[in-house]
């Protein structure tokens, strides 16, 4: 698989993820792609984002451009330090939140 579509999964993951963190805080969002939007609609709201995911924006490329092009030069997008970077704001979207007990 390519860098362009493991970085367009990541990227979408991220934007899902912080999409439903807002959503579950009843913070509005545009219709946007761009996770440093996204974060900052967050930060701005009053749910500061660690700074450890700040790279993330990285990933927004992957969203448009790179969905049509290569624009990633092979070898230059360290997949595996992406891949945790996400997972980790995945855990950190679903800790921000209080436990929900069982649906019915």
């Amino acid at each position: 698989m390519d860098d362009e579509t493991v970085g367009l999964h990541l990227q979408q993951a991220v934007e899902k993820a912080a999409k439903a963190l807002m959503s579950r805080k009843n913070i509005k969002y545009p219709f946007a792609h761009d996770i440093d939007t996204l974060l900052q609609i967050l930060a701005a709201a009053g749910c500061p984002v660690p700074g450890q995911f700040s790279e993330l924006d990285t990933l927004t490329l992957f969203a448009t451009q790179a969905r049509y092009e290569r624009v990633v030069p092979p070898g230059s997008f360290n997949r595996a330090a992406f891949i945790d970077l996400a997972r980790d704001f995945l855990a950190w979207t679903d800790s921000s939140t209080p436990a929900r007990g069982p649906h019915h």
